[in-house]
């Protein structure tokens, strides 16, 4: 009877109001419970079963779409149009590189044709997303679903185009101009909503979070890779949107789920109960599991060591920002504690990144040398290489020095425009001999919305205690289209915070794998004070 109290979170009556979609979900998943519903009412609660498509479906899908749907996407097809059939909101949270706006797309075409079929004039489906997704989107819809009308709401004058949008099959529209122009568009019914990379509504007090949970629409459909980054608030987020209330209160959930103690995260039996309840309603699939054609993936950790000039003078940035910290409190510690770490990896880096009076001189880093002889010789055997780095120095460094050697290079960070981006992917993707084949990229500006197939080496070169964010940059090239071995470096220097942070890693729970069935991820937290200090330690003791 507790897990029913837990679930249904009663009045001070006692009494529970639920929908017929968590009323099925009992019936099926949780027969212990003491829960019996009249018998006229019985036969009217039927689980959410996805319906394969039809032949007529299959068929037209064929002919509307303009690219062949590979198996496991025509079953991503009828689970989002079972869902929409079935008044049910859920996450399509394929790996990335697993083709989901393609999915979506047809789902679309096939919505559009049922419409017709019945003579029902629909309002568009509103599609927000990231604004350096716009383009990628639409080519897609003009590319392969050529029969969706589209609008783009974003930009100056999109007032002027505003009614004639809302003529079409799709409006395109980003995170940001949603949040903006909310006061219209609250006003609107949307036919649809569908949130790509749809974590970034993970903090559901943000505002735009709070702007999407106010839409209306019939079908809400959310697509991530990754719905759980940080921790399970992630989720009930998502959830808040696609399916309001169907994971109670964020109080309640976070009492019930997220806190430690009672029943705490990592309770299975509470990690059961949210997966009873949710698993119907998100569809993953991984490219190990439907992509047996997709090469390998190789992951190597390549350790380098510090010169003994370059040891040294970490030892003493590390202790004279441990001994700055003696005797601060509150919010000035933690900024010091947070400056240090970011003093302490940008030197890992390149001590040149440092800000120091006099300047840091050390004409030949470590990992700096190393790496761009390993980019130099993947480049003379012809291979394609993308570099990862989360700070724009490293970038400036690697471009200075391959363009002095006169070798063509791309560069994108978070200052390139949308339309330089689109030129550079395209650039980069041509087959042509004399394309550049090295792409560099800040880790957050490249690490969704491209593809870069033509790439087969992917280097990160500074670490990030999320892997997930590693993983998303690395599919920029392991990901459909891809006909080459792809190998993934991680270069770390020993004896550093970095090690600290592969260290840590390695100590987080796969999250992730407990709830989405999904053993082959692992999670990272974000971090707090404690998990930063501890990366700044060397014997268990900060200060």
């Amino acid at each position: 009877m507790h897990d029913l109290v837990l679930l249904l979170e009663p009045d001070k009556d006692g009494r529970s109001i639920i929908s017929q979609y968590y009323a099925s979900i009992l019936l099926r998943s949780r027969p212990d419970l003491p829960f019996l519903p009249d018998e006229e009412l019985v036969d009217r609660l039927f689980p959410f079963k996805v319906s394969s498509l039809s032949a007529k479906q299959s068929s037209f899908l064929e002919g509307a779409v303009k690219i062949p749907l590979r198996e496991y996407q025509i079953d991503g097809v009828a689970w989002i149009h079972s869902l929409r059939l079935s008044g049910l909101g859920g996450i399509l949270a394929d790996e990335m590189g697993l083709g989901k706006t393609l999915t979506v797309l047809s789902e679309l075409v096939l919505e559009a044709e049922r419409a017709k079929t019945h003579s029902e004039t629909l309002p568009p489906t509103l599609i927000v997303l990231p604004a350096t997704l716009l383009f990628n989107w639409e080519k897609e819809i003009s590319k392969y679903a050529a029969t969706l009308t589209v609008a783009i709401h974003h930009g100056a004058g999109r007032w002027e185009r505003w009614n004639q949008a809302l003529l079409q099959n799709v409006i395109l529209s980003t995170y940001g101009t949603v949040r903006n122009d909310l006061e219209e568009m609250v006003k609107v019914r949307f036919h649809g909503i569908i949130l790509d990379e749809a974590q970034v509504i993970k903090n559901p007090a943000s505002g735009i979070a709070s702007a999407l949970f106010s839409l209306k629409s019939s079908f809400k459909l959310a697509l991530s890779g990754t719905p759980i980054e940080n921790h399970l608030m992630d989720l009930w987020s998502i959830f808040a949107f696609v399916m309001p209330g169907l994971l109670g209160s964020r109080r309640r959930f976070e009492r019930i789920f997220v806190e430690e103690g009672g029943f705490g995260k990592w309770d299975s039996d509470r990690i059961a109960l949210l997966r009873s309840l949710i698993a119907p309603l998100i569809l993953r699939r991984t490219k190990e599991n439907v992509l047996k054609d997709l090469p390998p993936k190789i992951m190597i950790d390549y350790w380098i060591d510090p010169t003994p000039e370059e040891r040294q003078e970490y030892k003493k940035l590390k202790e004279n920002g441990r001994h700055s910290l003696k005797g601060i409190s509150g919010g000035a510690y933690r900024l010091g504690v947070f400056s240090l770490l970011m003093t302490l990896r940008r030197f890992c880096c390149h001590p040149d990144l440092v800000k120091r009076d006099p300047p840091l001189d050390f004409e030949n880093p470590a990992k700096f040398q190393i790496v761009k002889e390993k980019i130099s010789e993947a480049l003379e055997d012809g291979h394609g290489v993308i570099l990862f780095s989360q700070f724009v120095g490293v970038l400036d460094r690697f471009e200075e020095y391959f363009r002095a050697e006169r070798i063509p290079v791309l560069r994108l960070d978070g200052g390139t425009s949308l339309v330089d981006r689109q030129r550079m992917v395209e650039i980069f993707q041509n087959n042509d001999e004399l394309s550049p084949r090295l792409f560099l990229s800040s880790l957050k500006a490249g690490g969704v919305g491209l593809t870069l197939t033509n790439a087969d080496y992917v280097f990160h070169y500074d670490p990030w205690w999320n892997p997930q964010v590693e993983n998303q940059a690395t599919d920029r090239a392991h990901r459909m289209g891809q006909d080459k071995t792809v190998f993934v470096y991680r270069f770390l220097t020993r004896g550093t915070v970095e090690e600290h942070v592969a260290r840590l890693k390695e100590k987080k729970v796969a999250l992730f794998a407990k709830v989405m069935a999904d053993e082959t991820f692992e999670l990272s937290e974000g971090l707090d004070l404690t998990e930063i200090e501890s990366l700044l330690s060397s014997d268990g003791e900060f200060l």
